[in-house]
Formats: C-alpha cells, sequence, structure tokens
C-alpha cells in the first residue's frame, strides 16, 4: 500500500482545486456525476491512488481544514492578534474552499435590487 506524502497531498489538493465541478456548487457540472466521477478518475490517475482512496483523502483533508478554519474563527473572535497562522502544512493551499458556500455578493445585490423593485410597485 502506497503512502500520501506531502508532496503527492499537494497535487492532490492543486488538481482538487483545478476540478471545480468537485466543490464548487456554484459550477454548472457539480450535480453532472458523471463530470465529477470523470474528474476524480483523472486526479486519481495523476497521484496514484485509486478514485476510492481520493475521495477518503478529500473527505479526511476537508474535515482538517474545516476544523483549522474554527480555530481561526476561535483566535479571530478572541481578540488575540492580527494573524492567524495555522500549523497545519495544507491550510493554506486548501483556502480556495474558505467562500464555498457563501452567498455571491452579486447575487446579495441581485436580491436585495428585487426586494426594493417590488416595493417601489407595492407603493
Amino acid at each position: 500500500m502506497a503512502l500520501w506524502t506531502h508532496d503527492k497531498i499537494i497535487k492532490l489538493l492543486e488538481l482538487y482545486k483545478e476540478a471545480e465541478c468537485l466543490w464548487n456548487p456554484r459550477n454548472p457540472n457539480h450535480k453532472c456525476a458523471n463530470k465529477r466521477h470523470d474528474a476524480l478518475k483523472e486526479i486519481s490517475l495523476a497521484v496514484e491512488f485509486d478514485v476510492p482512496e481520493v475521495k477518503r483523502k478529500i473527505k479526511n483533508l476537508t474535515r482538517q481544514f474545516y476544523r483549522e478554519r474554527m480555530k481561526y474563527r476561535k483566535y479571530k473572535k478572541s481578540g488575540a492578534g492580527s494573524h492567524f497562522i495555522s500549523k497545519w502544512f495544507a491550510y493554506n493551499y486548501m483556502l480556495f474552499l474558505k467562500d464555498k458556500n457563501k452567498v455571491n455578493s452579486c447575487m446579495e445585490g441581485g436580491l436585495q435590487s428585487q426586494a426594493e423593485k417590488n416595493l417601489k410597485v407595492a407603493a
């Protein structure tokens, strides 16, 4: 059984970042199972692990990333300083995931302007 080295993990994360259909819910192919499977297959070939192992590793890395994000939020909330530095080697490679579930500011503006239009029509 092969081991996940730091270099392999970094390569995995770089490829995962490029395959937005796997992690970005706003990507048009995010709901397409075939596209996601193809992306996972490409990644698995590049890192020389099978698809289930790649999925398992991504899941574990994502969990660890969100644990680190919780540390960041607690650090920020405490006012302990101006800059949080994670000791985990993969943290900076995974920062692309930090805003994946936030509402797009353009979408917020569109919703607000639509609400304003509705108020003007009602008045």
